[in-house]
């Protein structure tokens, strides 16, 4: 990982990007304690706050990306960091949610379940295949998985705005929307794991 220090030229590009990512770790504090206050005393400000911080969370998440493949600055310690934070956020956000009866806990199993899947097939694959294509050559990105963590990602921000906006049908339209999601990461797991399985025994079949 030092090593990749010394071959970055745009020493400011990296810099602002990782500054950038680095941001989400006060954010996602004060977005939390911005939605458990609004939770516990409904203060349509602390709710506005949560909204607004919510939507500068996934901007940061997504501009730094931008930035860091745009200027050719990204490095295994900045991919590490974005995931993790990634995964804090929206871990975070939907135990708070869930602790106040907005979510169903089994979603949080699912997104625990799918990040691990990814960090622990990614370290397989590393092994077995070239990342080639993908966004980062130490974790492995497949189509149906990016999308589904995009929906992760939004989640905690559509169950705020609409317990903020007291939308009428919030409850069924959220159960609708985690069961689309949990359907994706099912499929999405078994393209993955078919396509684990493929690789095995393709590399197994080589080395015979």
């Amino acid at each position: 990982m030092i090593k990749e220090l010394y071959k970055i030229r745009n020493i400011h590009a990296f810099c602002l990007v990782n500054t950038i990512t680095l941001v989400r770790i006060p954010l996602i504090f004060m977005f939390i304690y911005n939605l458990i206050y609004y939770l516990n005393t409904k203060e349509q400000s602390y709710g506005l706050n949560s909204i607004i911080i919510s939507m500068l969370i996934i901007f940061s998440d997504f501009i730094d990306g931008k930035l860091a493949r745009r200027y050719k600055v990204a490095t295994q310690i900045g991919q590490l960091l974005d995931i993790y934070l990634d995964f804090v956020y929206i871990f975070a956000g939907l135990v708070t949610l869930c602790v106040y009866d907005l979510i169903n806990f089994y979603f949080i199993i699912v997104i625990v379940y799918k990040f691990l899947e990814f960090v622990l097939s990614s370290r397989l694959l590393k092994s077995k295949v070239k990342f080639k294509g993908n966004k980062g050559q130490n974790y492995f990105y497949d189509l149906l998985g990016t999308l589904a963590s995009g929906f992760y990602y939004v989640i905690p921000l559509i169950v705020v705005t609409f317990n903020y906006f007291d939308y009428i049908y919030s409850g069924e339209l959220i159960e609708a929307i985690l069961v689309f999601v949990t359907t994706v990461t099912v499929i999405s797991s078994f393209v993955k794991l078919k396509y684990i399985y493929n690789m095995l025994i393709i590399k197994r079949n080589i080395e015979i």
